[in-house]
């Protein structure tokens, strides 16, 4: 039996042809984005026991670089989750 092809992160690619075009994401979309993902991380932070003080800082005291990597996370999952759930039936 042939194997289905993988894409780069790992999930199975549709065995046929879809055309998809991915919009590049707006900057106030990307804030928006990286501002859920660290909600969700402190919320997450909350329910450990002994939660590093630096995992409970707000968006707005993040430096640069740590907003940046936030963004990155919510576009991925974002991009993930509309072609995941994307209905082509």
């Amino acid at each position: 039996m042939k194997q289905p092809a993988v894409g780069e992160d790992g999930f199975a690619l549709p065995g046929f042809a879809v055309d998809v075009r991915i919009r590049a994401v707006p900057d106030s979309d990307r804030d928006m984005l990286g501002r859920l993902v660290r909600e969700e991380w402190i919320k997450w932070a909350k329910e450990q026991p002994n939660p590093k003080p630096s995992w409970l800082v707000p968006w707005e005291e993040l430096s640069e670089p740590d907003r940046e990597v936030d963004r990155r996370i919510g576009v991925r999952l974002a991009g993930f989750g509309a072609l995941r759930y994307l209905d082509i039936g």
